[in-house]
């Protein structure tokens, strides 16, 4: 979503079961490292919000419902192919 929309706040969660072998062990560390990455919008970017979430354009409302409608769309064809070909996993999807 972050190469078309603005980047805002994410609040999520991941947990690693690892047997006592540390098998996760370069996994575990490759995901805390890319958590505590910090990206942000630029001040021009973050003063057009408002401006963006108030607006009744209907050509602005019809981009934003395809937008969601992709990323629906999107969202549903991962988890699919995660839950098909990665039966390990228990995939949960987004609502």
């Amino acid at each position: 979503a972050k190469q078309f929309l603005l980047p805002g706040w994410r609040i999520g969660w991941i947990t690693f079961h690892d047997n006592i072998h540390k098998s996760l062990a370069e996994v575990e560390a490759g995901a805390k490292r890319l958590a505590q990455v910090i990206l942000g919008a630029s001040h021009l970017a973050q003063s057009a919000i408002p401006a963006l979430l108030t607006t009744d354009d209907p050509d602005l409302a019809a981009w934003k419902q395809h937008l969601r409608d992709q990323l629906e769309d999107q969202a549903a064809y991962l988890c699919s192919q995660l839950a098909s070909k990665c039966s390990s996993l228990d995939v949960i999807s987004p609502q």
